[in-house]
């Protein structure tokens, strides 16, 4: 498996569809005529903002997204604003890990979805993020406690265009992360 930043538009166009794909898998859209859904296509593209595609064989099978805060603020903010407001009083630096999606039929998505949070995380502890809030499907919590020792903060029950899907707000301090932790992320995925 490669992960790695997208690196063109065909790329990006399959995060769009593997995102679609994912959610009508859930049940939380139907399925559009087009195969896309971009529920934060303002995040996209900019310099904040880093999508890790996990591929096999050329075929997007997984993807990741990261921002890092700044002047347009994270996805969170949002959804989860006055959380988000008290966190950045204790000036840290932070960023956001959102949009874990994977291809619906492909069989290894455990591990998928777990080395794209690695990958994740390590770029993030490599640039000195501090704390790492994540929005995620609860399906994912216990990867996030488990790799990145992550406190459930809150949820919500419906994001931009979904009026009944459920995430779940999380925070990780990545300085806090034992040396064992940081080891085996750093590890795994180099």
């Amino acid at each position: 498996m490669d992960i790695h930043p997208i690196s063109n538009s065909q790329e990006l166009f399959d995060v769009h569809r593997l995102t679609h794909d994912s959610c009508v898998a859930k049940g939380l859209i139907k399925s559009r005529p087009d195969g896309l859904w971009v529920p934060y296509p303002d995040f996209d593209h900019i310099p904040q903002t880093t999508i890790l595609v996990a591929a096999i064989e050329n075929e997007v099978v997984g993807s990741i997204s990261f921002t890092r805060d700044g002047g347009k603020g994270l996805i969170a903010d949002t959804i989860f604003k006055k959380t988000c407001s008290l966190i950045r009083t204790e000036n840290r630096s932070m960023a956001e890990i959102w949009r874990l999606v994977l291809k619906p039929s492909f069989p290894e998505r455990d591990k998928t979805a777990e080395a794209l949070m690695e990958t994740a995380a390590q770029s993030l502890i490599a640039e000195g993020s501090q704390t790492c809030l994540l929005s995620i499907y609860p399906e994912y919590i216990a990867l996030c406690e488990r790799l990145l020792n992550v406190v459930v903060l809150t949820g919500a029950n419906s994001v931009r265009g979904l009026p009944s899907f459920q995430t779940v707000f999380m925070r990780s301090d990545l300085e806090s992360l034992s040396q064992d932790s940081h080891r085996k992320i750093l590890t795994r995925t180099s």
